[in-house]
């Protein structure tokens, strides 16, 4: 019989190292996120890119897309000193070649308005690049 309370001790005392053990790792992986503050970086991602999330869509007017061109050129404008948040709209980056771009845009027409794939920045998750697309009856071809 005492064999037997003893097997069961040391089974108690084995469970209870396994239950520290795994109470350990959980607060160092908390610890670790807190540290690194990947949820306030994922936070500011979704904030930049939210700004530009109104122009999207597959039946945006025309009127609509010359504005999301304005809005880009003057983000542009202000955030030159750093290339890793400049803009592009199809080909179009420079505010000059926005404002070339805007004014093929016919304020009656609907467009296509996207981010591709490749239009994040890698690395921080922003939206490097637009593209925008003029529907017709038969689908949609490029302008951009």
């Amino acid at each position: 019989m005492e064999n037997a309370s003893k097997a069961l001790i040391i089974a108690g005392a084995i469970l209870l190292s396994i239950l520290i053990i795994g109470l350990g790792m959980l607060m160092f992986n908390q610890a670790k996120d807190a540290i690194t503050g990947t949820g306030i970086d994922d936070q500011k991602v979704k904030a930049y890119n939210a700004q530009y999330d109104d122009y999207m869509g597959t039946n945006v007017n025309g009127t609509k897309v010359r504005s999301l061109y304005e809005t880009v050129r003057n983000h542009n404008i202000t955030t030159q000193d750093d290339e890793s948040l400049i803009i592009a709209i199809g080909d179009a980056s420079t505010p000059a070649e926005l404002n070339k771009a805007k004014t093929a845009i016919k304020a009656g027409k609907t467009y296509t308005v996207e981010v591709p794939e490749d239009g994040y920045d890698p690395n921080t998750g922003y939206i490097v690049k637009i593209t925008v697309k003029e529907n017709t009856k038969g689908g949609s071809t490029p302008t951009t």
